[in-house]
């Protein structure tokens, strides 16, 4: 989907209600615009942009360790294409799972990370920027694994 992100430049707040959406122009339909004060950011969405698409899989791979065990990775791939003209920036943002318990620790899994090691913020998002060729689809992953110690058990990530 498409959005807009900003700041509120004006000297006074912006009203929460309904705004008119256009796009070069187009009519594209009645958003809502919540209470923005002086200087915060403002955030609206202009629906779906069919010029792109995007595909998501997860996939559960398992590797085998030298000493015998097997190490199960979460990794979620996204596939991107666009059929307009230009390049089109686009950033995926995907989620590391965080843990609140010492005895758990998610470990980026590097070789299913197709950007290099993850970098997520305090809240596990991680933010990749890509830029989409016309007629060129790119896929971007990343994964991850469990070290658990002592009796934890980790939930499985996705149902």
């Amino acid at each position: 989907f498409t959005r807009i992100v900003a700041r509120n430049a004006s000297p006074q707040p912006l009203l929460a209600g309904p705004v008119t959406l256009r796009k070069q122009g187009a009519y594209l339909g009645v958003g809502d615009v919540d209470f923005t004060g002086r200087g915060d950011p403002l955030e609206i969405s202009l629906g779906s942009d069919d010029s792109c698409c995007v595909r998501l899989e997860r996939r559960r791979l398992v590797d085998s360790m030298p000493d015998g065990s097997e190490r199960e990775h979460f990794v979620t791939v996204v596939e991107l294409s666009h059929c307009d003209e230009g390049l089109v920036p686009v950033e995926v943002v995907l989620r590391l799972p965080v843990s609140g318990v010492d005895q758990l620790l998610v470990v980026p899994s590097e070789h299913y990370c197709s950007e290099g090691p993850p970098e997520p913020d305090e809240r596990g998002f991680v933010r990749l920027p890509i830029a989409l060729e016309p007629g060129a689809p790119r896929r971007v992953s990343i994964g991850f694994w469990f070290e658990k110690t002592g009796a934890v058990k980790a939930p499985t990530p996705w149902r």
